[in-house]
């Protein structure tokens, strides 16, 4: 699918159709019904996955273009509540199936509808809950019509949603990222999610803004004038998008005013974040990317037997039973258990013989000081598409607790393990991943972490750990 970028835009298109007999009879600033007058407003949502991230290798944020299954979306599910009502249902709840087609740009649309209730009731701000891709780890079921079981859940009971012990992809023993789905993005996707609970602004619905105008600020806010000065006489001598009087003192005075002291009005773009706020998909899950290769000048057989993944040298376990779909604080469970993860075996290797490739100078895929993480990556993705490497994804749900992996392996006929430890004061929290690149060399495995971001936000210096 075509990759997105990584935030989740939502817009308000206020399709008000008047009935013509009502028209004299409707104030300026109160709610105006539909023509099926169970209804009040419909609310056109823009959802954007997340694509490239951002990695934690420099005090500045740059781009790492993901795996082009790492950012699908597969289907959506939206909730809007009430601000601060965690006990009553969602006043909103939509589902986007994986039949749905993005826009030309890749933005994937939905609508809402908000009951003239909600807003006549003096409710000014709503929440939103966002999940993609919920049938990868079960327990996020869905139904068609009025009646879906997911549409009357309450915010806590959307914030509980947990990765399923099974799920359309998983036998009844599996876990997300334990076993079947560890080294591929199934095909329902990865999980993600994001919320926000600060509240949206819903007043200017009753306004009356026409899709024609809502669309017109949208290009104004996504153009090459976006950071100008909005100046909503611009549209005067368009009547299909003329603002009212009573609309642009709202908007003016009221929605998007000039700051203190101030001669012009905020930007085209931030009037814009008034009626569409901004939100950030996050996977709900961290990899690990193994790229192993083997000098070109050995000969004997190599094989990698095991990978596990584990809190510490006594082996304890690392990855929660229980996750949470939605970020909370702190990351575990109450009272919840961890496993230790363990990928082939002594009679199965993970890679066997000749599936490790070769290269002529390991040395020179070793990240070093002032190569960015997108040209690193860059350097491991060529490595690959040239056969030079060959490479293990492990998809695993976040964890609170330091993470270590040890790989067994075989040379000839001598059995062999090395440990690698992520590197001091790096997480392994939701959409982390670890790149460990691993060669064989003088009949000994050599390794170097490289710890990254799929999100974009600034982690600080890399984190390194080598043992060449």
């Amino acid at each position: 699918m075509k990759e997105l970028t990584s935030h989740i835009k939502t817009h308000l298109l206020a399709a008000i159709l008047l009935m013509t007999a009502a028209v004299s009879c409707v104030e300026p600033f109160t709610p105006v019904d539909l023509i099926d007058d169970k209804l009040s407003f419909s609310l056109t949502l823009q959802i954007s996955a997340p694509g490239p991230g951002s990695p934690a290798t420099k005090a500045e944020p740059e781009t790492i273009n993901p795996e082009a299954t790492e950012a699908a979306v597969k289907e959506l599910q939206i909730w809007a509540f009430k601000n601060g009502d965690n006990s009553g249902s969602a006043v909103a709840y939509t589902y986007i199936p994986s039949t749905a087609a993005p826009t030309a740009d890749g933005i994937y649309e939905a609508m809402l509808i908000i009951p003239r209730t909600v807003v006549a009731s003096g409710t000014q701000k709503l929440d939103f809950y966002v999940v993609a891709n919920g049938s990868s780890i079960g327990g996020v079921s869905k139904k068609s019509g009025d009646e879906d079981v997911t549409g009357t859940m309450t915010r806590q009971e959307v914030m509980a949603l947990a990765f399923g012990k099974s799920g359309s992809e998983q036998t009844a023993t599996d876990y997300f990222g334990a076993s079947t789905n560890a080294g591929t993005v199934a095909s329902l996707g990865l999980p993600m999610s994001c919320f926000d609970n600060t509240g949206f602004d819903i007043t200017f619905l009753q306004y009356s803004l026409t899709t024609l105008q809502v669309a017109a600020l949208r290009a104004r806010a996504m153009g090459s004038n976006k950071n100008d000065p909005y100046d909503l006489s611009a549209y005067d001598s368009d009547a299909e998008r003329k603002f009212t009087d009573a609309q642009k003192e709202y908007i003016q005075n009221t929605l998007c005013p000039r700051e203190a002291g101030m001669t012009s009005y905020p930007s085209w773009s931030t009037l814009w974040s008034k009626i569409c706020p901004a939100f950030v998909l996050k996977r709900s899950v961290s990899k690990i990317r193994l790229v192993f290769t083997k000098a070109s000048n050995m000969t004997d057989s190599t094989k990698i037997i095991s990978v596990e993944v584990f809190s510490n040298a006594n082996d304890q376990g690392a990855i929660p039973t229980s996750t949470y779909l939605f970020e909370h604080n702190p990351v575990a469970f109450p009272s919840n258990t961890y496993e230790q993860l363990s990928w082939g075996t002594t009679e199965a290797p993970l890679l066997a013989n000749d599936d490790i490739n070769k290269i002529d100078t390991p040395y020179r895929l070793l990240w070093t000081s002032g190569t960015s993480a997108q040209d690193y990556t860059t350097l491991l993705n060529t490595a690959r598409t040239k056969g030079e490497v060959t490479e293990k994804l492990l998809y695993l749900r976040e964890s609170d607790r330091s993470l270590q992996c040890k790989v067994t392996y075989k040379i000839g006929n001598t059995v062999a393990e090395k440990t690698f430890s992520l590197p001091a004061g790096a997480s392994f929290l939701r959409n982390n991943w670890w790149t460990i690149y691993a060669f064989f060399m003088s009949y000994k495995l050599n390794f170097q972490i490289i710890v990254n971001d799929w999100d974009a936000y600034d982690k600080g210096t890399v984190s390194v750990g080598t043992s060449v």
